[in-house]
């Protein structure tokens, strides 16, 4: 058998912790505040009546209700800053993030030391896509309450979806710190090992995320990908073993356990996590192409082909699969069709070695050693180590 190239997609890390969660967690501090300033009176106001309305409204999703009670408040009493904060979570409940940092703002104005303000709009920027201006919020409410575990971890996020990974673990360092119990950053600072290559790291830091939050699947998902990264297999697939025990209906663990399992050359076992993860994820290109794969392994190229095909079909622009197919067409001898598929698939990504290294065996097949040989040099440029 010709020693063809097969790009497993072979890693599907879960995401970091939503970096959308901070209204509710807002919402119960603000609320508390406001029942704080009740005890301290035998009546409450007109304004408060609908503050505590709005607050009731917007618990139950209702957020156009708890808009307009919130706008009662301020009507009844214009300086009610808790009043601009609850209508704004209630923009922010329904996706309207201008109208949210509009009242957010107005907060700030009559309540310029209240960190949780800044927080809000901080956040509402950060949904926006706004990072610096997110950033920039969340740093003047950590000016005002330093010892704020949670600003540091979504200023953390915010870093992250910079692209500033090294501000990130920082904000996440410093987040521990202040809480060393906070499983969510710990498993974002292992996220963040992992992006950086630092699979040890992820691995403690998962680790100790999995201390503190035992039942958390995404989180053996994760530490499992360090794993196999780190070529300990038998970790990584027991890892997976224990995020598929925990959430039985998620297609990436079965496709990560997959990726391991013909990694240690069990086949069969990676095609039926590969079956599974398809049954429950029908859409799901990436283990299409990767079961692809194992059919190859196999020898089972026409079966190889179908499932290469149907992720190509889902994903068009899929140039792993391009290629797997391609490998495919070449050890079943249809030179042509192999050619086609590799040249779509460096159309694709330009710098994908072991397409070119693919196209140059079918050129070699085909008797056109020039082509075969320029393809193969331009592999070796791409990865020096593609031929070992």
């Amino acid at each position: 058998m010709r020693i063809t190239r097969m790009i497993l997609v072979a890693i599907v890390l879960v995401g970091v912790v939503s970096c959308g969660q901070e209204t509710q967690t807002k919402v119960k501090k603000e609320t508390e505040k406001e029942k704080e300033k009740e005890t301290q009176s035998d009546t409450k106001t007109e304004a408060e009546k609908e503050f505590e309305k709005g607050i009731q409204f917007f618990e139950k999703g209702d957020y156009d209700k708890a808009i307009v009670c919130f706008t009662e408040a301020i009507r009844l009493k214009p300086d009610y800053a808790l009043a601009y904060f609850g209508r704004g979570v209630a923009y922010e409940g329904k996706g309207d993030f201008d109208k949210a940092i509009v009242c957010f703002t107005e907060w700030i104005r009559l309540d310029p030391d209240d960190a949780d303000a800044y927080f809000s709009r901080g956040a509402a920027y950060s949904e926006k896509g706004e990072f610096d201006k997110a950033i920039a919020d969340y740093s003047q409410a950590i000016r005002l309450n330093p010892d704020d575990a949670e600003t540091y971890f979504f200023r953390g996020c915010a870093y992250r979806k910079k692209g500033d990974s090294d501000k990130e673990i920082a904000d996440l360092t410093e987040a521990i710190r202040l809480n060393p119990d906070y499983a969510k950053a710990y498993f974002n600072r292992g996220h963040a090992d992992a992006r950086k290559g630092d699979n040890d790291k992820a691995i403690a830091d998962y680790s100790q995320a999995i201390r503190l939050d035992p039942d958390d699947a995404e989180t053996y998902n994760n530490r499992g990908i360090a794993y196999g990264e780190n070529g300990d297999l038998d970790k990584a697939i027991a890892d997976y073993d224990q995020a598929i025990q925990l959430d039985p209906k998620d297609a990436t663990a079965y496709n990560n356990r997959g990726n391991a399992y013909k990694e240690n050359g069990d086949s069969d076992k990676a095609i039926a996590d590969f079956t599974e993860a398809i049954r429950l994820k029908p859409d799901y290109a990436k283990t299409y192409s990767n079961r692809g794969a194992a059919y190859q392994e196999k020898g089972e190229f026409d079966k190889a082909i179908a499932d290469c095909t149907a992720a190509i079909r889902l994903k068009p622009d899929f140039a792993a699969a391009y290629n797997n197919r391609g490998n495919a067409y070449v050890e079943n001898g249809d030179l042509d069709k192999a050619i086609a598929d590799c040249t779509e698939a460096i159309r694709l990504k330009p710098n994908f070695a072991e397409a070119y290294y693919n196209r140059g065996l079918a050129y070699k097949e085909k008797g056109d050693s020039g082509k075969a040989e320029a393809d193969k040099k331009r592999a070796k440029e791409l990865d020096p180590n593609i031929d070992k």
